[in-house]
């Protein structure tokens, strides 16, 4: 806990940050209000600019989705989240709150006003019956595996360890399990959360139904999510791996047509990238299949690559997940796009890879620290949208669309506005040669992953035709328009 001195100090040493910049300080102003009445409360301590904690609350993945917020907090109870309700109501301050902070878009999960950092929410818990596990929104995804591992089992979560729990099970979880369970948003039993009214409930198919199916895709509209509690599944020995592809790519296109054409095995997952510098390009190659090996020829024509390195094998699922890993640089900084792709045609993939060259000769010219362009293919069967219950992303077997991501990467700070550009250039292309190929719809037919998706993206192109309920639902439960103040895909 702050000293009063010593929050009183931080408060007008803000105060003064606020004068120095006027283009922030309707932003501001009200912070510092809200800052000074978290410092009053003897639950509550705030940070601000300087110290470790504050610097740990602001953080992201990527450094261009952070945000210099006021003050942050670290909320350890419902009761302390009902209490920042009351003081944001208060002072009407702007304020995100973040899980992991996996997030490529600023103002989202980052704010100029007060932040909110989940991490003290790391409870984890197996149910009696071991078909449930119940999660903080504080956790990643590897100390989620890490836990079930002893026990044989698994959820359907993310691909990543380091992803947060929250941001994946509040957009739309694709998964290395996806193909075979669903996405993760799909495998929600319940969810324990603070409304804006102030109201702590545990909302499910049986109780709040409304509000757990808003959920499902609904992001940081409907409150701040404390735990959530997943479906479990039994799992043993997986076989995956990656491999890097150099030299021609030509091979590694034949193969991935040749996969993509194949019926759909649910227990098989692959992941196929284009990683381009300055006009570049190799390949990466993720397989994943649930068991200890996979059916014959299913990844054959991968593993038999002649210019491919890596490693494929039999492992623990965390041994897998853990595998991929890849830490980020201090100063990373990347965004990413997605456009909705129905069906892997040999057209579609090469051009996703002239793409990827192109918009990484772009990076080189126009930046001057773009280090990475990435054109990410993920070939989902039909069956994986068959789990969908009517969530607020809509997502179902009339409309099996695969999602191109594509992703830039850089490291100083005067490219973000370039590359952030470059980015839905190049996605705009990869959608609109799909739809010429007809294998994507244009706006309005189709509709985008919330967390594979640009922050200028339509709010209308990701909930679509569940907006109506969205809003009145919203509403309800949010009578003084708090959500109004948080950044993000606003219904």
């Amino acid at each position: 806990m702050l000293s009063a001195r010593k929050w009183l100090l931080s408060i007008a040493s803000a105060a003064l940050l606020v004068s120095a910049t006027p283009a922030v300080d309707d932003r501001r102003s009200s912070a510092a209000a809200a800052c000074a009445r978290v410092g009053t409360k003897q639950e509550l301590s705030p940070a601000f600019a300087g110290s470790v904690q504050y610097e740990h609350d602001i953080s992201h993945w990527s450094n261009a989705s952070s945000l210099p917020s006021l003050c942050s907090v670290q909320p350890d109870s419902p009761q302390e989240i009902q209490q920042l309700f009351s003081i944001i109501k208060a002072t009407r301050t702007p304020w995100a709150v973040k899980g992991l902070g996996h997030c490529n878009n600023n103002n989202m999960s980052s704010t100029y006003g007060l932040q909110i950092d989940m991490s003290q929410f790391s409870q984890i818990a197996l149910s009696e019956d071991k078909k449930s596990l119940k999660v903080g929104t504080g956790l990643n995804w590897g100390q989620v595996y890490g836990y079930l591992a002893p026990h044989g089992l698994i959820v359907v979560g993310g691909r990543s360890p380091t992803v947060g729990a929250a941001g994946l099970l509040l957009s739309s979880g694709y998964a290395w399990l996806t193909n075979e369970y669903g996405f993760a948003i799909d495998n929600t039993l319940s969810a324990d959360i603070v409304l804006p009214n102030g109201t702590f409930t545990t909302v499910s198919e049986n109780h709040g139904a409304d509000i757990f199916r808003a959920l499902q895709g609904g992001l940081n509209n409907f409150g701040i999510v404390t735990s959530l509690t997943l479906k479990t599944f039994p799992i043993g020995q997986v076989w995956g791996g990656s491999l890097q592809v150099t030299g021609d790519l030509t091979a590694m296109i034949d193969a991935t047509v040749e996969y993509s054409a194949k019926p759909s095995v649910p227990q098989a997952t692959l992941a196929v990238e284009f990683l381009a510098v300055n006009g570049t390009a190799t390949g990466l190659i993720i397989m994943f299949y649930d068991g200890p090996t996979p059916p014959p020829g299913l990844f054959d024509a991968f593993v038999n690559l002649p210019n491919a390195t890596g490693s494929v094998k039999t492992q623990s699922f965390i041994d897998f997940v853990q595998a991929g890993e890849v830490a980020a640089a201090p100063n990373n900084r990347a965004t990413w796009y997605s456009a909705p792709i129905l069906n892997w045609t040999r057209e579609i993939i090469e051009y996703i890879g002239e793409q990827a060259v192109e918009t990484s000769i772009k990076v080189a010219q126009q930046s001057k620290s773009g280090t990475l362009v990435s054109g990410n293919i993920e070939p989902f069967g039909t069956q994986a949208y068959s789990f969908s219950r009517g969530s607020a992303w809509p997502h179902d077997t009339a409309h099996p669309y695969n999602t191109f991501n594509g992703l830039v990467m850089w490291t100083d700070p005067q490219d973000d506005k370039i590359l952030f550009d470059l980015t839905i250039e190049y996605h705009t292309k990869i959608w609109q040669k799909a739809i010429e190929l007809g294998i994507s719809r244009p706006k309005g037919e189709v509709f985008f992953p919330p967390n594979y998706s640009q922050g200028i993206t339509p709010v209308e192109q990701i909930y679509g035709p569940n907006l109506g309920w969205l809003r009145t639902l919203k509403k309800k439960i949010d009578p003084w328009n708090l959500i109004s103040l948080t950044g993000g895909f606003k219904i």
